[in-house]
């Protein structure tokens, strides 16, 4: 028996005004920030298809919302030049992420390689060849290096402030994608 059915996928953008108070200096800024979301849904047999191309653009016009109205962009205060606390997480969570990555991928192999070694000793009678014990030597390197990795990027994120330095060069950047409050046009 074969099934047929049909998948629709709506694809929307938008963009919402945000606005931000400065922990630091209390300044009111407003950015723009833009976001784009797709919606899916699927009819068996062409069933209800115009309710299901309603459904595909109602999913993806809710998550457009849900993204505008929870996401913000990484835009320091024009004013002092301060990052707010939401802001300082994220580019914490993202720092050094290629480490974290490098680590857990390591951690994979070496599963890999612990199961390759269980596998081939489990085929074989003992005592096993050197060529297993290298790959089990080789995994509790990988596992050592994969779990230093990920703990000296841990480490590294949580000491990372992306306010220290000079706040000029973050000044500049807000300053071309933001506005503080009171200098924006009355009507």
């Amino acid at each position: 028996m074969h099934i047929s059915w049909t998948e629709y996928t709506a694809s929307m953008s938008g963009h919402a005004i945000k606005q931000e108070t400065c922990q630091q200096c209390q300044a009111e800024y407003v950015y723009v920030i833009e976001r784009s979301a797709t919606g899916q849904a699927t009819t068996v047999y062409g069933i209800d298809a115009e309710g299901t191309r309603n459904r595909s653009q109602t999913r993806a016009q809710e998550k457009l919302e849900r993204y505008l109205a929870d996401d913000f962009d990484i835009v320091p205060c024009p004013s002092c030049g301060t990052y707010q606390p939401q802001m300082v997480a994220s580019l914490q969570r993202s720092h050094h992420i290629g480490m974290f990555l490098l680590g857990a991928l390591l951690l994979l192999l070496a599963f890999i390689a612990l199961v390759i070694a269980g596998v081939l000793m489990l085929m074989s009678n003992p005592p096993y060849g050197s060529g297993i014990w290298a790959v089990i030597g080789s995994a509790v390197v990988m596992v050592i290096v994969g779990v230093g990795l990920i703990l000296t990027r841990n480490a590294l994120a949580a000491k990372f402030d992306p306010n220290a330095g000079d706040p000029e060069e973050r000044k500049t950047f807000a300053q071309s994608r933001a506005i503080l409050k009171k200098d924006l046009p009355r009507r």
